[in-house]
């Protein structure tokens, strides 16, 4: 899930820099406001389904890095070097 929200977060870090019309702004939110209100029924409802709960989960923790980046928070997963 880390890894999906590190991913989320630097994609939508490179779209902001090169991003060219409203619409593609527009469509941006329009699929993290999508799976914001798709990905947590699907996590309940694929209660039993293990992998699909994951996969659903991973989508939300995306969806969240983009949000993040969008307000301007930069996470670096790799910033923090743990034991020597």
């Amino acid at each position: 899930m880390k890894r999906a929200y590190r991913t989320g977060n630097s994609d939508m870090r490179v779209f902001l820099k090169h991003w060219r019309s409203g619409s593609e702004m527009a469509r941006e939110i329009a699929k993290i406001g999508a799976a914001a209100l798709l990905y947590p029924a699907i996590v309940i409802l694929a209660a039993p389904l293990v992998r699909r709960q994951a996969d659903a989960l991973c989508k939300l923790c995306r969806a969240a890095g983009k949000t993040a980046a969008l307000l301007g928070h930069r996470y670096d997963e790799y910033a923090t070097i743990h034991g020597n």
